[in-house]
């Protein structure tokens, strides 16, 4: 491979790593429930009962959604993004990676879906990721 090749190659690479940044601080879901509605937000940002959006993402639309009145499609997106594995208690809270903000979010739109005692048996249950008193360390 030559020199040029190698350079534009490079500069190919550097000029996608920059779109990619750009495209992950435009709220993509939010422009496309303004210009379109529910129906289209949801095509957006879900694959059946699959999403395509992180969690955080998934949950903040929940709440805008069920700011709007939309709760059944607000419910959709907040079964899909539920933290379960943490609620339940099988995985540690991974809260030194930054990925706590989805335990704020999700407690900011479980009261809408979830009873109050199902809400606090779901905190009861949380583990954080170095906890002595359930790890028994």
């Amino acid at each position: 491979m030559d020199a040029v090749a190698l350079f534009r190659l490079l500069l190919i690479e550097h000029e996608l790593k920059e779109r990619e940044d750009v495209l992950e601080q435009v709220d993509i879901p939010k422009l496309v429930l303004s210009l379109d509605g529910v129906g289209a937000v949801l095509d957006c940002v879900m694959d059946g009962n699959q999403r395509r959006i992180g969690q955080v993402a998934a949950l903040r639309l929940c709440q805008k959604l069920i700011d709007l009145g939309e709760i059944e499609a607000a419910r959709i997106l907040f079964e899909a993004a539920e933290p379960l594995d943490w609620l339940s208690g099988s995985q540690p809270v991974q809260t030194a990676s930054g990925r706590s903000d989805v335990l704020k979010h999700w407690v900011k739109c479980a009261y809408y879906f979830r009873s109050l005692e199902v809400v606090l048996n779901a905190i009861k249950a949380l583990m954080a990721e170095n906890d002595p008193i359930r790890t028994g360390i």
